[in-house]
């Protein structure tokens, strides 16, 4: 049987070519592991010229799906696995020598572990790691309370051990914060997750390609925040999600307020007072003025 499986999905567009290329070789020049590569390539603008080539690659499995949804994707993936493990990598993003090694021994050492999340490098100048060695102690000492101060559970970050995660955990719709919603989720099934300091892959932020500079990624949160207080999570997490969508909810009413759809950004302002978000109410104020102003 495999040791694991990597997924990456992949809108394959022309302009992804040269960083897709680059997340390809950082899983096919791994060593010490049996492992296969799925691709999915997902959505209508899909390079044809490029998906050829990646269908003579013979160490690639390719899935073609027409949706362009990351999410659905990733689920596609999942339902083609064949190794014991599996994990994801975002297609601008790379593995680290040696992390498939580390992961595979790890979770073969650790068996109730049911996920394994390690340390990553954030790329932006320079190199910087995704969590430093004080914050490493928080998430071993309240590891689902340490999620609400930094998302340390990256794409990348994570391995899944197939036998104890069921498909359905992944099976949602969401374009944007998904891996959010996917932690809770585990959390609430119970899930066994081990976060180890390992330093394994590297993820480029802040790059023209990001999908975090757009606003429909800015006004996706509240909706997926909104969902994970219906998850059965305990009441400090709860506390601690409502803070996030408060903050959320009143970034979505400045954006509308920049647009000048004041009606969209009263909407959103009291939703956020309605949560509980209280500290924003000195906001009120803005919005009336740029209410007179408009007027």
């Amino acid at each position: 049987m495999l040791d694991i499986s990597i997924i990456i999905p992949t809108g394959c567009e022309t302009s992804r070519c040269e960083v897709l290329n680059r997340s390809i070789d950082s899983v096919l020049s791994q060593k010490g592991v049996a492992l296969e590569l799925i691709l999915v390539l997902n959505g209508p603008r899909v390079d044809d010229q490029v998906a050829e080539q990646l269908h003579q690659h013979a160490n690639i499995r390719i899935i073609r799906l027409p949706d362009g949804n990351v999410s659905l994707a990733r689920l596609a993936g999942i339902r083609a696995v064949r190794g014991e493990l599996f994990c994801f990598l975002d297609d601008d993003d790379e593995f680290l020598s040696g992390a498939l090694k580390i992961r595979v021994s790890t979770m073969r050492s650790i068996r109730d572990a049911d996920v394994v999340v390690t340390n990553g490098l954030i790329r932006e100048i320079e190199d910087q790691p995704m969590v430093s060695e004080a914050f490493a102690k928080d998430i071993k000492a309240n590891l689902p309370k340490s999620i609400l101060k930094i998302n340390w559970f990256a794409s990348a970050a994570s391995t899944f051990r197939k036998a104890a995660i069921e498909e359905s955990l992944f099976d949602f719709p969401y374009r944007y914060f998904e891996w959010t919603f996917l932690f809770f989720s585990l959390i609430a099934n119970k899930k066994n997750l081990l976060y180890i300091h390992n330093i394994t892959y590297r993820k480029y932020e802040n790059t023209p390609l990001s999908v975090s500079k757009s606003d429909a990624y800015l006004l996706s949160c509240p909706s997926v925040l909104l969902d994970v207080l219906r998850l059965p999570i305990s009441i400090p997490l709860k506390t601690g999600v409502k803070r996030k969508l408060c903050s959320a909810l009143n970034a979505v009413s400045k954006l509308h307020r920049r647009r000048n759809e004041f009606l969209s950004a009263w909407i959103s302002h009291l939703r956020c007072l309605k949560y509980g978000g209280w500290r924003f109410a000195p906001y009120t104020w803005t919005l009336m003025r740029g209410l007179f102003s408009a007027n």
